[in-house]
């Protein structure tokens, strides 16, 4: 039983959903910040300043989009708790004639089945709800170390019999310096809004995210590490728990965190880190990490260690396809599995063509 208690939390305070009953979520279309792929889910979120092939990564940040990707197809897909499932898909392409970087996905999230009951808490069956965002992204080379990007989304919410829809524009800009082997990049995410509501008022739609990432490669260690700055857009995200401020006895006195402590805090939940590691001769095995202090912060149980905020995961070349994995612990209750696949569909093609 307490399994399950423990999962109906996460749900609540993960599946990104429109309003849980008074206090639950206070935006729609929160699944956007969902993770796209294995490789964001391993290293704990963070990865915006590194650019490589993984196509996935520019849902997070289009300016990461570059020719690497080119011909580049990708499906992931996420298992969440007690039903509920995530997924992205994405084709990159160069149009050469305007030296612009493309790429056409969606990005889905979908629920399993939900009880409906009515004002009386009477079971009336069961319902399911899926979400999804269908996008256009490009990019391009404003010099040899600068690139700027944006994406538009069409977004479409489905709960039981009520549907929504809107429209959001991600956009940012990296910045790579070859002799040092330095990334950095800064995007804005989520500009929002709603075009149909659910019924006749409007909803907050997914809130603005602005965040900003580092990474850089070693010179003497195939290792890249990740340092983001995430939230930017809002200091204070501690979550003020009104149960934590409740005592079980008269007698028991409640010590109030000190504004130092709850300085330090905050800030170190702005922070992410991540690595990967990069094996075999053509580094066609990498080891990933993270760490993901809001998510450690926000989850923990006061009286057991959870570990909580620790990811973890793989990359895997087999001839012309990629496998990921990525591993992300929220909970004693346990984790996600966030599976991929990818391939470069201009690998099979004759070169001639």
């Amino acid at each position: 039983m307490e399994t399950r208690k423990y999962i109906k939390l996460i749900i609540v305070l993960l599946s990104q959903n429109i309003a849980f009953s008074q206090t639950g979520g206070q935006h729609i279309f929160q699944f956007l910040e969902l993770s796209p792929s294995p490789r964001i889910t391993a290293t704990g979120g963070n990865g915006i300043g590194w650019q490589n092939a993984e196509a996935s990564t520019a849902w997070r940040h289009p300016g990461l989009l570059n020719e690497k990707m080119h011909t580049s197809l990708s499906a992931n897909h996420q298992n969440y708790f007690d039903g509920i499932k995530s997924g992205h898909f994405a084709y990159s392409h160069y149009v050469r004639k305007f030296c612009l970087m493309t790429q056409f996905g969606v990005h889905y999230y979908q629920t399993g089945d939900v009880i409906r009951t009515d004002i009386y808490g009477e079971n009336r069956g069961t319902f399911y709800g899926i979400e999804n965002a269908f996008y256009v992204a490009a990019s391009r080379k404003v010099n040899e170390r600068i690139t700027i990007g944006a994406a538009v989304n069409y977004i479409n919410s489905k709960l039981d019999i009520y549907q929504a829809s809107g429209l959001s524009l991600n956009t940012g800009i990296h910045y790579f310096n070859p002799i040092k082997n330095l990334g950095i990049g800064f995007t804005i995410r989520n500009i929002a809004h709603q075009l149909t509501t659910y019924q006749s008022s409007k909803e907050n739609t997914s809130p603005l995210v602005i965040e900003m990432g580092l990474s850089k490669r070693l010179k003497h260690l195939p290792l890249v590490y990740h340092i983001s700055l995430k939230h930017l857009e809002q200091w204070d995200l501690r979550y003020d728990n009104p149960s934590d401020r409740q005592s079980n006895s008269v007698f028991e006195n409640q010590k109030e965190a000190s504004k130092f402590d709850k300085l330090l805090g905050n800030s170190f939940r702005h922070f992410g880190f991540g690595i990967e590691l990069f094996l075999s001769k053509k580094e066609n095995f990498i080891l990933r990490a993270g760490y993901n202090p809001l998510l450690s912060k926000d989850l923990a149980l006061a009286d057991y260690r959870s570990f909580t905020g620790i990811c973890a995961g793989f990359g895997l070349k087999v001839y012309k396809f990629k496998i990921d994995y990525g591993y992300a612990r929220y909970h004693l209750a346990g984790g996600t599995h966030h599976f991929g696949f990818s391939t470069d569909i201009n690998s099979f093609l004759k070169k001639d063509l």
